[in-house]
Formats: structure tokens, C-alpha cells, sequence
């Protein structure tokens, strides 16, 4: 008898026991999903940038590239710059393809926004998209831009550089050469000399604007490098 009451007992607790696993693996479960729910709605209304693009603003941006024009400061001394966007269509075709929208951005001149200003005289055109020879790129203009140009030399020579220095972007080039309607022109205002390639003029970008490993390791030899600037 006694065996009988201890074992009906213990077929009690194993149920009672049971039970409680039950009940406990319920709460649980119920408890998880909500917390992870919320977690989402959280998630989702505070997103962790602070920056958020529609996939149409995504979109452009992934088929944009960016290239840079220079313009010069109010006092001739240096250089100004504005981040401009070609095409990535464009710019896939080639890197003449690249520098002719970078002569057409600086041809365009600076925006109302920038602190740079024009020096390109007024009317100048680019004739030709631009050709690339190993590093040097050929630019060739219309006769605007000896005719209309300043009867300063210095502005000449920052309106030569403007297009230089912005062509030279392109990490492979390191000289312009400047034709005027197809040939080579001797000079402007009898000054300024243009039979041969200009090389790049580092001393005109102020150095927080110098962002390129190449740039901030570039050695600048004086004796080598063509600068008109006195």
C-alpha cells in the first residue's frame, strides 16, 4: 500500500514537473519575439547613419566622377578649387574623354558659390576634344583665347595654368600643351611664351588643397619645372 501511495506521488510531481517545463519553454518564446521586433522598429527609425539616400540619389551618385577644375584666387597668387561630375558612361570611354570635360568644366568657369574667379577670356571654345600622348595632353582652343586675353602677363599665365594644373589631375599626365585654332601660337601679348608643353605648377595649390598621396609626396625642382610665375 505504501508503495503504491509513494509511486502514485511520484507520477504527480513528474507531471507537475512537466508541466512547469512547458510553461516555462511558453514564456520564453513569447518573451523573445517581441524584444526582437522591436529591435527591428528601432532599427528602422533610427537608422545607425546619418545619412540616408533613396536608391534614385544612390543611383546618380554611383554613376557620377569626379573630376576638378581650379580657378584662381581674387589676388592672382594661387589657386581655387570646385569638385565638378562627368558621366561614369563618359569617363569609361577613355581618359581623353576625361580631360575634355575637364577643359570644358574650366572653360565653363567658376560657380557664384566659389571663391575663385575667371581668367579664361571670354569666348574662348575648346575646338577638339583633347588628344593624350603618353603624359602630355594637347589642348587646342580658339583664337579667343590670345586675342581676348589680359594685357597682364600675369593673368595670362594663371589663365594658362588654370587649364594646366586641372588637366594634370589625371594622375598619367604631367604636361599641357595649348593649340590655338589646330597650330602651335608662339606666344601671347609677345610675353608669354607658348611654343612648348607646360608642366604642371605645384607652387599654385595651396597645400590643404594638396589631397593625393602623388601630390604630397611630389619633389618640386626648381630648375626643371617650367613656371612662368616671377
Amino acid at each position: 500500500m505504501l508503495k503504491f501511495q509513494m509511486f502514485k506521488l511520484l507520477k504527480i510531481f513528474c507531471a507537475l514537473l512537466l508541466v512547469s517545463i512547458i510553461a516555462i519553454g511558453a514564456i520564453s518564446c513569447s518573451g523573445g519575439a517581441p524584444e526582437e521586433d522591436n529591435n527591428l522598429i528601432n532599427n528602422e527609425a533610427n537608422p545607425s547613419s546619418g545619412l540616408s539616400l533613396s536608391p534614385g540619389d544612390a543611383e546618380e551618385l554611383n554613376s557620377r566622377v569626379r573630376i576638378i577644375a581650379y580657378f584662381v584666387n581674387e589676388d592672382l597668387s594661387q589657386f581655387e578649387r570646385e569638385i565638378r561630375h562627368m558621366e561614369m558612361e563618359e569617363a569609361m570611354k577613355s581618359t581623353e574623354s576625361i580631360a575634355s570635360a575637364i577643359v570644358t568644366e574650366v572653360l565653363r568657369g567658376p560657380t557664384d558659390a566659389s571663391k575663385g574667379i575667371r581668367v579664361i577670356p571670354e569666348g574662348t571654345r575648346m575646338l577638339a576634344p583633347v588628344t593624350i600622348t603618353g603624359n602630355l595632353a594637347v589642348v587646342n582652343l580658339s583664337q579667343e583665347f590670345v586675342n581676348n586675353n589680359s594685357e597682364d602677363k600675369k593673368q595670362v599665365e594663371m589663365s594658362i595654368y588654370t587649364l594646366v594644373n586641372s588637366v594634370t589631375e589625371i594622375k598619367e599626365l604631367d604636361r599641357v600643351r595649348i593649340l590655338i585654332d589646330g597650330r602651335e601660337a608662339e606666344n601671347i601679348n609677345g610675353e608669354v611664351d607658348m611654343s612648348m608643353p607646360f608642366k604642371r605648377n605645384h607652387s599654385l595649390i595651396p597645400i590643404e588643397l594638396i589631397t593625393t598621396d602623388s601630390e604630397a609626396a611630389a619633389s618640386i625642382d626648381e630648375e626643371d619645372d617650367d613656371v612662368l610665375l616671377e
